[in-house]
């Protein structure tokens, strides 16, 4: 199991996740992300959609990176890396602008991210 998860975490996930800092993501968009990344896990444990497993359990067993949450952290990123295109006006330009450069302060709002 520690090789599929580090296969999974260093392989897949960065081919699966790959310039997902731009992608306008739906609901929809979501759920399968997250459905495709169940079924792998299930594939890595062996187990079928009729084993009836709980997802929670699953990761439990595989402990591998949570897609959504690596998307998001890669948006969150990413966004620091874009500070003109968020604000309009001069305020929040400059407020959005001054935060962003401030890597420290920003790393530190990322790892407040759920």
């Amino acid at each position: 199991m520690k090789i599929k998860k580090k296969t999974f975490d260093t392989c897949i996930l960065p081919c699966i996740t790959y310039g997902c800092e731009t992608w306008a993501l739906t609901k929809q968009h979501r759920d399968k992300l997250a459905r495709c990344q169940r079924g792998m896990e299930r594939s890595m444990l062996g187990l079928k959609l009729l084993d009836k497993e709980r997802s929670i359990d699953i990761r439990k067993k595989t402990k591998v990176t949570d897609i959504l949450s690596r998307i998001d952290q890669l948006k969150w990123r990413w966004a620091g890396h874009m500070p003109v295109a968020k604000g309009r006006n001069g305020v929040s330009r400059a407020l959005w602008t001054r935060v962003a450069a401030d890597r420290q302060q920003w790393k530190e709002l990322e790892e407040a991210l759920p």
